[in-house]
């Protein structure tokens, strides 16, 4: 079928490793576009539109899922060829589980309104649990990194879009091989058998997501539903624990055969709280009938970040809430004129009312008198390392930001808007002012720069 198609196409690009042997060729065919099966609509910059992708293939573990993405170009020129398409398959802990990346097409010489499809094959590992999954698809250089991505809205969603979610089926193997960084032996706990383990870091803060895979395998099949419970022992005996649901509840134990193998990454968000130091990091069933003894995997060391009650010398003093719980105190922001394509430096000032308890995304904008966006910074604050959750009552956060400015900005007059949003429903906090009166656009919106004529 695709050789009826290519014969009538030009070839623009052709690749060859040292030893001759052809990786791809890229073709460009002029072809009706039909609707992808699964809209995305979503745009890379402003120079790609991603349009969707169609699926084929067994959704089931041990098979392959083969994605067929399709994009738009809207400005050619925008990228260079380092650019690749990707697509990730990731559960809802964020966990990935596969991922390839496209080669199917010369970037440079995209053409505006040409249509590109791009062909990857996403193996489903045979340990997968049968749960829902996602697409994380996206655009990045391995010298630029990822490129932001706006929903149809025209509202950032971070640097990669999901997909809507995708039923995979378990195995009909009974048993499969399977592997782990750190494999167990001897570890039985009742019907269940803890093949091994796999750690995201032996060294984490405290308010960190600690992520911890445990590979498991039923000995007999069980009519028990257990959950899992992690802890943390420090030198003292102290403990910390945690309980989860197995395979986010989707799978549970007594449903699991005999002999059948499930990996499950769970997610620890560590408390705030905890002191620093070295701790023994175990695992346990939780079922009160049938008690399990801990199994002890290896040593953390966590590391308490330093927590600031006092508000320090704030150039700008500003006042306005974000929710209930985040209060935005001030700013610092250069004054001097600055041309475009250079960066911003702008330091923001936090301090959290109560405990936050949601894991929230800051947004920080440059935007012209007509509120147009020339430029943006999407992160968790503190570059990830304060996550919103961490914070303490009467806390206060110190936030600082390079902003880019676009090259293409024109002269003129430009402020700064700031938010936080929701990453899983990209609902943003609501903004009130110092009265407690809403904000337009749950943004909150100051200062004043100039942007030269280059």
């Amino acid at each position: 079928a695709f050789d009826s198609v290519l014969k009538n196409g030009t070839l623009v690009q052709a690749s060859r490793a040292a030893n001759g042997l052809l990786l791809f060729r890229a073709y460009r065919v002029n072809t009706a576009a039909s609707a992808p099966e699964h809209p995305l609509n979503a745009r890379v910059g402003e120079a790609v539109e991603l349009r969707g992708y169609d699926l084929s293939g067994k959704l089931e573990a041990g098979q392959t899922m083969r994605v067929n993405l399709r994009a738009r170009a809207l400005k050619p020129g925008a990228f260079d060829d380092t650019y690749k398409f990707f697509v990730h398959l990731v559960d809802r802990s964020g966990y990935t589980w596969s991922g390839d990346e496209g080669i199917a097409s010369f970037v440079p010489m995209w053409q505006a309104g040409e249509e590109i499809t791009s062909w990857f094959n996403l193996p489903i590992p045979p340990d997968a649990p049968p749960k829902e999954y996602f697409l994380d698809l996206g655009l990045y250089s391995p010298l630029n990194g990822r490129v932001a991505i706006a929903n149809a809205q025209g509202q950032l969603v971070g640097a990669s879009v999901l997909s809507e979610p995708i039923r995979v089926a378990g195995s009909a193997a009974s048993a499969v091989d399977v592997s782990s960084t750190h494999p167990l032996e001897n570890a039985f706990l009742n019907e269940l058998t803890l093949r091994g383990y796999d750690l995201s870091a032996e060294r984490v803060s405290a308010a960190d997501t600690l992520r911890v895979t445990l590979v498991w395998q039923a000995q007999r099949a069980t009519s028990r539903d257990y959950n899992v419970v992690l802890a943390l022992v420090d030198a003292g005996g102290e403990r910390v624990e945690k309980e989860f649901p197995m395979v986010e509840g989707a799978f549970p134990t007594s449903r699991w055969r005999a002999g059948e193998v499930v990996r499950d990454p769970l997610n620890w968000i560590l408390p705030a709280e905890l002191s620093a130091g070295d701790y023994t990091l175990q695992v346990r069933l939780a079922d009160a009938a049938l008690p399990t003894a801990p199994v002890t995997l290896t040593t953390i060391h966590i590391a308490a970040p330093e927590h600031r009650f006092t508000i320090p010398p704030i150039q700008n003093r500003l006042s306005a809430s974000l929710g209930d719980n985040v209060q935005f105190i001030g700013y610092d922001l250069a004054t001097q004129p600055l041309k475009p394509g250079d960066m911003l430096p702008l330091t923001v000032y936090w301090r959290a009312n109560k405990a936050v308890e949601g894991n929230y995304t800051v947004f920080v904008h440059v935007i012209d008198q007509q509120n147009r966006l020339w430029g943006q910074r999407d992160r968790m604050p503190l570059g990830g390392a304060r996550p919103t959750f961490s914070w303490l009552p009467g806390e206060v956060l110190v936030d600082r930001y390079r902003l880019p400015v676009a090259p293409d900005a024109p002269p003129g007059l430009y402020s700064v808007e700031i938010g936080m949003y929701d990453p899983n429903t990209l609902q943003r906090l609501p903004a009130y002012d110092d009265a407690g009166n809403p904000l337009p656009g749950d943004r909150i919106l100051f200062g004043a720069f100039q942007v030269q004529a280059p």
